[in-house]
Formats: C-alpha cells, sequence, structure tokens
C-alpha cells in the first residue's frame, strides 16, 4: 500500500510549527493510515532554534547561557510531543543524505505547511521543494508559506520546481498571487490547525490551572499591548499569565518560559481572554473560541500579512487592541461556521490529491 510523506519544519522549537504539523499529519492518517513526516533535519532550521551561537556578542552569550536550562526542558517536551503522536521516518540530517535515499515511486510526497518555501529562511534548501523525489512520484503542497515577497532570482525556481506538482495550495492569498507571477496555478488552503476541531485539540491540551486569568502570548516585544493586558486584567480582577523564553520578568504576572505543546494548548484553553501578535495565537484562540485581542507587529510587513489574512478571514477585526473599550464578546455562531466550511474544502482537496 502506499504511503504518505510529509516534510515540513516539525523540528523548530515553535509551537505553531509543531502543531500545525500533528495537524496536517493527523488529518492525512484519517485518509489515508500509511502516513509520516519526514525527519529532515535541515541545518537551516536547527541552527536557527540552537541557544549559543559563535556570533553571540558577550551580553548575548550570558543570556543564551542563562536560558539553556529552559531551552533544554522545553526542546524534551517537544521531542516527546512527536515521538508520541507523530511516526516519523529514519533521521535525515542533510540535504544529500536525503537525495540518497531510494523513495517509493509510488508514494505521495506532500510539503507544507509553515514558510517552507521562504527561500531565505530555507537558505535555499530545495528539498522543500521535493527536488529530491523520484520523477513520476505524486508531489503536492499544503498550505504552503512564502513568508515574503519572491525575490526575481527566485522566480524560475519556483517555475522549474512546481511544475512537476500534480497539485499546489498555498497559505496566503498573497502566495497565490505571486506564485501566478512566475506561471504557477495554486489555490488557497487554511492553515493546517484549522483541520482538527475545537474538541480534537482540546483533549490534547494538558490541565495547568484550576484559576480564571488572563494570557498574554507576544512574538514580538509591544509595551503598548502590554499594558492595555494588565490594565484590562486590573479591571477583571484576573490573575496574569505571560508565556515567554525572555529572561525579563517585569510584570506581576506567572511567566511561562518551558512548556511543551500540550502544555500550550492547555493555556489557551484554560484563558479567560488572550492577548497576542501571534498567528497561531490568533488561530488558537479562533479555535478554542476565545475571547481574545490581537495587536499587529509593529512595522513587520511580512508577520502582518499572515495576521490579517486569519482576521480578514473570519471578520474580526473589531478585535484589535484599539477596541478593547468596547469591551464585547465574540459570537462564534458563524465563525465557527467558516471553520467548518473551510475545514471541509480543505480536508476535500487532500482527499483528492491523495485517493483521486
Amino acid at each position: 500500500m502506499s504511503s504518505v510523506h510529509i516534510l515540513t519544519f516539525h523540528r523548530a522549537l515553535n509551537y505553531g510549527a509543531v502543531l500545525q504539523c500533528y495537524g496536517l499529519y493527523k488529518t492525512v492518517l484519517k485518509i489515508q493510515n500509511n502516513c509520516d513526516v519526514i525527519d529532515y533535519r535541515a541545518d537551516c532550521i536547527e541552527k536557527r532554534y540552537r541557544v549559543i551561537h559563535k556570533n553571540n556578542s558577550l551580553k548575548g552569550f550570558v543570556k543564551a547561557v542563562l536560558t539553556v536550562p529552559n531551552v533544554r526542558i522545553k526542546r524534551r517536551k517537544f521531542n516527546n510531543f512527536i515521538r508520541n503522536n507523530i511516526k516519523t521516518t529514519a533521521t535525515i540530517k542533510s540535504q544529500d543524505n536525503l537525495s540518497e535515499i531510494s523513495w517509493n515511486k509510488s508514494d505521495f510526497y506532500c510539503v507544507g505547511s509553515d514558510q517552507v518555501w521562504n527561500l531565505d529562511l530555507i537558505e535555499g534548501d530545495t528539498s522543500f521543494l521535493l527536488d529530491f523525489v523520484p520523477e513520476g512520484a505524486t508531489k503536492i503542497s499544503y498550505a504552503a508559506s512564502i513568508g515574503t515577497r519572491i525575490k526575481p532570482e527566485w522566480k524560475e525556481i519556483f517555475a522549474n520546481k512546481l511544475e512537476s506538482f500534480q497539485s499546489v495550495s498555498v497559505r496566503e492569498q498573497t502566495a497565490q498571487e505571486q506564485l501566478e507571477e512566475c506561471g504557477v496555478k495554486s489555490s488557497v488552503e487554511i492553515d493546517p490547525v484549522f483541520l482538527l476541531t475545537k474538541e480534537e485539540w482540546v483533549e490534547k491540551a494538558k490541565s495547568v490551572k484550576n484559576e480564571s486569568y488572563i494570557l498574554i502570548y507576544l512574538l514580538q516585544k509591544a509595551d503598548d499591548f502590554m499594558n492595555e493586558a494588565i490594565k484590562y486584567a486590573k479591571k477583571k480582577g484576573k490573575k496574569i499569565v505571560i508565556i515567554s523564553t525572555g529572561l525579563k520578568r517585569q510584570y506581576d504576572a506567572e511567566y511561562v518560559s518551558d512548556c511543551g505543546p500540550e502544555e500550550f494548548l492547555g493555556y489557551f484553553n484554560g484563558a479567560d481572554t488572550v492577548f497576542t501578535n501571534s498567528f497561531h495565537g490568533i488561530a488558537f484562540s479562533i479555535l478554542l473560541n476565545k475571547n481574545f485581542y490581537y495587536q499587529l507587529q509593529g512595522n513587520n510587513v511580512k508577520t502582518n500579512s499572515r495576521l490579517l489574512d486569519i482576521i480578514k478571514m473570519f471578520n474580526l477585526e473589531q478585535r484589535h487592541i484599539d477596541n478593547i473599550e468596547k469591551d464585547d464578546f465574540i459570537d462564534y455562531k458563524e465563525v465557527n461556521g467558516v471553520i467548518e466550511e473551510k475545514r471541509k474544502s480543505a480536508i476535500k482537496y487532500i482527499e483528492q490529491q491523495i485517493t483521486g
């Protein structure tokens, strides 16, 4: 029986990366019970999550050393989550090793999601364009993200590498438009975390607190946003939990710096209200039907396009922090209807590619 092999950033020490991998894997597994994730230890990803780098300044080196214990705990939890929930291939440590393997021509190969096609981020590693797959094998993408503007020198790479794909799907409308300029047709599908239901995510969530609290999860420092969250918590008489890997503890709050994916889900599931400027922070707030407020990441146009895409998709622009004084709650009936519609469309896309 044919297998499905998924290639993505499953090794990233990043909650969104690992949980989107799990969402895609579990969904494919329901359709084709022979499925695994290629355990490719791409150097571009491995070194990105190393704590200590050769070019660290003295201050950066000291900070890195101080964070090592928490990072080790976090890495162990991430590894355990993958080991217990996702079937992987044998470890592959280099691009050359990946190309040397005798992959089965009758199998299916799927790349996505996350920024797997950001050629700057992956440092030109075209493995994420599945060029190691034997000629004639079925290659598809699911909700692949480019995460930036396609540079002129990239256009020929995308045009040539994606020509052999049976089907291409991307996560953002902007990616679809850019690939169109390269002569590549694609569809837009929802991020893999939305492939699973609220109930499925709650089942994976680890209970972390018995009291009500406000959750803050920021990927970019934003003092004004933080101050609004703290003011809101005081107004509501709620405690504050902050998921952060930083060393500073400048606010009167409970800081969480070493939680694993299941605990991460638990903190979102148990929160009264969430404040976030993260794409997957917004995604899980929506999936778990949480009251939440968001803010864009300063002048980070690349990241903000992803945040705006997901906010507009569910007509939740009013959840911007500027509207916090209205203090209204979200009617999730309409939102859940959109999620269900997008989920059905995405699963149909995957089924059509794998089963015909």
